[in-house]
């Protein structure tokens, strides 16, 4: 596996060379893009792009195989442990793990028994020992589920953001955040929460707060720019003072619902199909896109402010159809103050990737640069990007594509639990049973003034 990993690695790199040669020969010629000359860069930037989802299954498989600790191929990755051919010889070296790993057991036995239960069917002997075990009627209709702290989700977001924003990739977690209460699985936390942030690619790069409680929270902030000291003369009076402007920006904790999932019956009672993690996962992206549409395009009234509606213009594209490399690297860069920039990145839609991925500084080199090497996304001028699919497609007439800044100035608050509900009468003559994710949070962009985020829009 690893061999194969390396070839294709290889292989994307002599694409990639491929991809800035056309890029240079174009400049270098001063021409307009041939028809033949797009189909070539779209099959070239295609095989590339297919190249490299190969080597991120493939380093998730490697990473997989480490953290399940047999080597690759070996039949019992995957299986019930509690199996007589899932067991292995425990060695002394082997850390005692069998307490948690029957707790977490257990946890999946309840947890599933109270999505199921809505079939009216008999518990099974083991669901009904893990239910008592952990003390839980399967019957009740609403969880109340804790989620991990804001440093947990802080360090997940830092992890994802190192995946390459042009693809996604779906990897375990090393992070197990809150313990879920009685019956929640650690499996099924870290899923909800993962896709919450990966179909939420702002909230990757924001600021996440987590309350206990949903009630009001004032950000306070500070603007002394515009005061400075003085030179006094000796034994003069210094009696002078220059207050700064205070101010606070108030989160409030709006609902967030998941809308209903609907799950056919013959799904819940088939113990091969994984409902714990397909709950989970559409929970977990319905959750994340509304979150990350509202912090990108929210009016501030009666919902959060997205930073899109609080950012400032920066600059104005000359044309209405295209962008410059000078617009983009130089312009609305320096249109974000100093104080903000280290850090900054790019955000935009996807499509305006692909534009930008076109565009040539003044020496002649592409401003996209590739990094195949784990853990360094792609950069736009030797700065990150990301892809937010809420953002203006088109770079269009008055559109605004591209928005650059500091965006851990927008704080996202969201309080510390989801409430999960099971419908189990209301599709009861199509055979389903529906479950229902609601979420309360809110989000603004923090300033003293100075705006740290800026956008580029189109004339």
């Amino acid at each position: 596996m690893k061999a194969r990993l390396k070839q294709l690695r290889e292989k994307a790199g002599s694409i990639n060379k491929q991809i800035q040669a056309k890029a240079a020969q174009l400049g270098e010629e001063g021409r307009s893009w041939s028809t033949e000359d797009e189909t070539e860069w779209t099959r070239l930037n295609a095989e590339y792009d297919q190249t490299a989802d190969q080597i991120d299954k493939l380093e998730r498989a490697l990473k997989l195989d480490e953290r399940m600790g047999q080597p690759a191929g070996d039949g019992r990755v995957g299986r019930d442990d509690t199996r007589p051919e899932g067991r292995r010889k425990k060695r002394k070296s082997d850390p005692d793990t069998r307490d948690a790993a029957v707790i977490e057991r257990e946890k999946r036995l309840a947890f599933r028994s109270w999505l199921t239960v809505a079939a009216d069917r008999d518990l099974s002997r083991d669901q009904v020992g893990a239910c008592r075990a952990l003390n839980f009627n399967p019957r009740k209709r609403g969880l109340v589920i804790p989620l991990g702290r804001s440093e947990d989700i802080a360090a997940m977001a830092a992890e994802l953001r190192t995946i390459r924003p042009d693809r996604q990739q779906r990897a375990l977690s090393a992070i197990t955040g809150s313990a879920g209460g009685v019956t929640v699985p650690t499996g099924f936390l870290n899923q909800l929460e993962r896709n919450m942030l990966f179909y939420g690619n702002a909230l990757q790069e924001f600021t996440i707060m987590r309350t206990d409680s949903g009630n009001p929270l004032p950000m306070p902030y500070a603007d002394d720019t515009s005061n400075e000291g003085e030179i006094v003369g000796e034994s003069a009076d210094m009696d002078g003072s220059t207050d700064p402007t205070f101010g606070a920006r108030t989160l409030g904790a709006y609902k967030f619902s998941s809308k209903m999932v609907k799950i056919p019956i013959e799904f819940i009672e088939d113990g091969a199909f994984d409902v714990v993690g397909y709950v989970a996962e559409i929970l977990g992206e319905r959750l994340g896109r509304v979150k990350n549409r509202k912090g990108t395009l929210g009016t501030g009234v009666k919902m959060p402010r997205g930073y899109m509606v609080a950012a400032a213009l920066g600059v104005t594209a000359a044309s209405a159809t295209q962008i410059t490399g000078d617009e983009l690297t130089v312009d609305l860069v320096h249109s974000v103050d100093p104080a903000y920039r280290e850090g900054a990145t790019y955000a935009m839609h996807d499509t305006v990737l692909a534009h930008i991925r076109k565009l040539k500084d003044g020496a002649g080199r592409p401003l996209f640069q590739s990094n195949l090497a784990e853990g360094f996304p792609d950069t736009i001028d030797g700065r990150r990007f990301w892809i937010n699919q809420h953002m203006d497609s088109g770079v269009t007439t008055g559109k605004k594509p591209v928005a650059f800044g500091n965006f851990k100035k927008v704080i996202w608050r969201e309080v510390r639990s989801i409430r999960m509900v099971r419908l189990d009468e209301r599709y009861a003559e199509k055979d389903q049973v529906a479950f229902l994710a609601i979420q309360r949070g809110d989000g603004d962009m923090v300033d003293a003034g100075t705006p740290p985020v800026k956008y580029l829009q189109m004339a």
